[in-house]
């Protein structure tokens, strides 16, 4: 009955070659509320580990992970969304959910926020809100974070005058 056992069961068992049992450890987890078995359970059926992809599973367990505050879970529930493959695509929601991943510190999340802001893909366009993200992400060391901001720096638009400005406005 120990949840954690049974996650980290289930990924052994999965390295080991038995998919199936790994999903079914997951499952089980998963549903006597164990996050992370969420997690791993959304992961397996995004990627169909043990069991039919099915995008509408996997966001559903998605969603029960990130709703108990884990970040990765919220980032791909929003790649999800936003890529519209497994689930009908919808900006918005992705945006939100990366919104959410990207106050928790991901950073993955912070860089896809910022290019839909930037671009104002499914959302209103926001160019100091995207060079704060940016920003965000550079000062974890992300060098595309770094690049993207460069750029936006370098355009001459006048868009990014206070970094400053844009990340502290993001923290308050």
């Amino acid at each position: 009955g120990h949840t954690v056992a049974m996650v980290n069961y289930g990924a052994m068992l999965g390295k080991r070659g038995d998919p199936v049992a790994e999903f079914n450890h997951y499952k089980k987890a998963a549903e006597m509320g164990d996050m992370l078995g969420a997690y791993n359970l959304g992961v397996a059926y995004r990627d169909g580990i043990g069991t039919q992809i099915d995008g509408a599973e996997a966001a559903r367990w998605f969603d029960k992970a990130a709703a108990g505050g884990d970040e990765t879970a919220a980032f791909n529930l929003g790649v999800l969304f936003d890529d519209g493959s497994l689930v009908p695509e919808d900006n918005a929601r992705a945006a939100a959910f990366y919104r959410l991943a990207a106050e928790g510190g991901n950073v993955d999340a912070m860089i896809n926020l910022g290019l839909m802001l930037e671009a104002g893909e499914g959302i209103a366009q926001d160019l100091p809100a995207a060079a704060g993200y940016f920003s965000k992400a550079a000062e974890r060391g992300d060098s595309y974070g770094k690049l993207k901001l460069g750029l936006m720096q370098q355009s001459g638009t006048g868009i990014v005058r206070n970094i400053e400005q844009a990340v502290s406005s993001l923290v308050a």
